[in-house]
């Protein structure tokens, strides 16, 4: 609350202000552990914390001031622990520690006066500047000689050279003399500064307070002392303001109360390099956005990739934070993805975050009722009297909607390097329509060196043959499809069968994300790609998850295993 006294007459009253409220600040009296959750806020007093812990750990309770009065600690009643590569500098003994964030705000050259109410023995230290303006890095700042150290009687004057705005600085007052004193701390000569600290269980202060301060605390606040103008005391709305006998407010305003949640709502701790920048999430640009109704699950199915937590609307009016389920390899993106009920058809939202524009995912959020399932009859084509495996994985842009003869293949990749390749579908006529080439995918945003087969159609199933010598056939796979929920949700297996071995690719995942299929990892040349070694004919369901399995992009992916390539299982 902010209290203002206008008369000299008021300025040796007593004023108590109690109130019961999480508060969480960055500079004020006793601080202490890091800072839990609000509703056990008082175990941050219960153990020893990581000095230079205290303010990245935490920087949602931290709240600044322009200037700051505090009881100096006596008999170590807050305990902390250093660093191991602390540098105390002329700090020799650093007992009693008040620790205080500096944000530097204007001027080169600063000089910190620090005083005390009764003229006792308190030293003080400052560290920094914060590399990168990041509070992460606090501990390593502690790891160098301080900037400036005092350890002379009374008080202490620090200096501050070549510094600059936006920088942090950490700053310790020792009370050396472990005597009762309140501790006072200015702006600097020099420039402009923000202190930041956490709030204190209790303030007990009997000495006057000047200039603008904001003074929180837990439990209670005890004001013995002139109070000027500017002063700032929070607590959470609907506790009570007591004033002690002998003073009213019937004739006269002593003060004005502005009761509010004594939370960080006036300084953004967030580091230059975690700010986020706004992402275009335009369909089918570089961020890759895919979207299903997967019809198993009942549920929306989505995946886009971004350099920091995007979030999405399936309502238009709600908005949820994706999950971050891999690394974009080669890229400074990740993979994110959501899943969630399917109530109805509509057009899915995504945004980087609030203020940023948001684009529509055209894909529809219908779920297909066709799933590929059912086993079909293949052609029946001549065997192969000599093997030559191409030894590679294969990812296929694919598409099964409905029951139709035939279904789309938009592109086959293979591993680069596979020469004068042809490939025969069902027997059929010999094509050779491949690129042995790195070529631009614009839904990536990047070149791959593959080996590409161009579009083409073919039944559910089919049997897939290569060459490599005149038409001679030296490696054949029959292929298995089916989907979850149209085009970004298919399947592919791969049946090897010349040795009955299995390599699966699945387009719920991405080339260039590591995942897993079960127990098996994708292979080296695409993400969703995975080698099953030798399997028997029949049919398997594996989730697909995250490298580490921590997130499940679907828990049934189904793989028809089959070899004989005569007649139908």
């Amino acid at each position: 609350m902010k209290l203002a006294f206008f008369k000299n007459a008021l300025r040796a009253f007593l004023f108590l202000l109690s109130f019961n409220v999480l508060s969480q600040e960055n500079k004020q009296g006793d601080q202490k552990t890091r800072l839990q959750p609000i509703n056990v806020v008082s175990s941050i007093y219960d153990s020893c914390q990581l000095a230079c812990d205290l303010f990245p750990s935490n920087v949602d309770y931290l709240i600044s001031t322009d200037n700051l009065s505090f009881e100096g600690i006596v008999n170590e009643s807050i305990c902390y622990k250093m660093p191991p590569a602390f540098e105390p500098g002329c700090l020799l003994n650093y007992e009693n520690q008040k620790w205080v964030l500096v944000k530097i705000l204007s001027g080169s050259n600063l000089e910190f006066d620090i005083s005390n109410s009764k003229n006792y023995d308190i030293d003080a230290a400052i560290w920094g500047p914060i590399a990168e303006q990041d509070l992460s890095n606090t501990c390593e700042a502690l790891g160098s000689f301080p900037k400036s150290c005092d350890y002379s009687e009374m008080h202490s004057i620090l200096n501050l050279t070549d510094a600059n705005a936006g920088d942090y600085y950490l700053m310790l007052i020792t009370n050396f003399s472990n005597a009762s004193t309140n501790i006072e701390i200015r702006q600097p000569k020099g420039g402009s500064v923000k202190y930041s600290y956490l709030c204190p269980k209790d303030i007990n202060l009997d000495s006057p307070l000047d200039g603008n301060q904001n003074q929180n605390a837990i439990n209670s606040v005890l004001l013995s002392s002139g109070l000027g103008d500017s002063t700032i005391i929070s607590a959470n709305s609907g506790n009570s303001v007591m004033l002690l006998p002998g003073f009213s407010t019937s004739e006269s305003v002593v003060f004005k109360a502005e009761i509010k949640e004594c939370l960080n709502t006036s300084e953004n701790y967030t580091p230059p390099s975690a700010k986020i920048e706004c992402e275009d999430f335009s369909n089918h640009n570089s961020n890759i956005p895919h979207l299903y109704a997967n019809g198993y699950t009942n549920e929306l199915v989505g995946t886009v990739f971004a350099k920091s937590t995007p979030q999405y609307s399936s309502d238009h009016v709600n908005w949820h934070d994706m999950t971050k389920i891999g690394g974009d390899e080669g890229a400074e993106r990740y993979f994110y993805a959501y899943r969630e009920e399917y109530i109805k058809e509509s057009w899915v939202l995504l945004r980087t975050a609030p203020g940023c524009p948001i684009a529509t995912d055209t894909r529809s959020t219908h779920p297909y009722s066709y799933f590929g399932e059912e086993d079909t009859n293949l052609w029946v084509v001549p065997p192969i009297n000599e093997y030559a495996d191409i030894d590679s994985p294969f990812w296929m842009s694919s598409d099964v909607v409905s029951q139709t003869t035939d279904h789309e293949v938009y592109a086959l990749y293979l591993k680069p390097g596979l020469e004068q390749l042809g490939y025969r579908i069902n027997g059929q006529n010999w094509r050779y329509n491949t690129e042995n080439v790195s070529i631009w995918e614009e839904y990536n945003n990047r070149y791959l060196n593959v080996t590409r087969i161009n579009g083409f159609s073919a039944p559910k199933d089919f049997i897939i043959d290569f060459t490599q010598d005149a038409g001679a056939t030296i490696d054949r796979y029959i292929v298995t499809r089916n989907a979850a929920g149209g085009h970004f949700s298919v399947t592919a297996t791969f049946n090897r069968v010349a040795d009955s071995t299995v390599t699966v690719q699945t387009f719920q995942g991405d080339m260039n994300v590591k995942m897993k299929l079960g127990p098996y990892t994708s292979t080296e040349h695409f993400g969703n790609c995975f080698e099953l070694g030798q399997q028997e004919p029949g049919d398997y369901v594996y989730p697909l998850t995250s490298i580490k399995n921590e997130y499940i992009l679907d828990e049934n992916i189904l793989i028809r295993v089959r070899f004989d390539h005569s007649t139908s299982y």
